[in-house]
């Protein structure tokens, strides 16, 4: 694209990288089954993506599978981003250029 507002960024892996960055969102069964991987989600293994990892800790722990739809999205209604902005260098960047854009933007119609 030939034009300044648009940026194109990628989530590592799948947006479930960063509810793995807060814990606190989770289960006490699931919590404690994440381990590593809540303190740097960007980084978790490429064989097994974030949704992989938490349908095996759903299995171990919860005896039920974890349903991307429905899971994903009670998880994300208590999610805190911030949390996650500090966890994940990309999801950082691409918080940090929207609003760089949308400061632009307030900007240029107030001028």
């Amino acid at each position: 694209m030939n034009d300044s507002r648009f940026v194109q960024h990628f989530a590592v892996h799948e947006i479930e990288a960063w509810l793995l960055a807060d814990p606190s969102i989770f289960t006490s069964e699931v919590r404690d089954a994440l381990g590593r991987w809540a303190r740097n989600p960007e980084s978790i293994d490429f064989d097994r993506p974030p949704s992989k990892l938490l349908e095996q800790i759903y299995a171990d722990n919860l005896q039920r599978g974890y349903q991307k739809v429905t899971d994903g999205t009670n998880l994300f209604r208590q999610f805190d981003p911030e949390i996650a902005r500090g966890k994940c260098p990309q999801l950082a960047s691409f918080l940090d250029e929207l609003v760089g854009l949308a400061k632009a933007a307030l900007k240029n119609r107030t001028n």
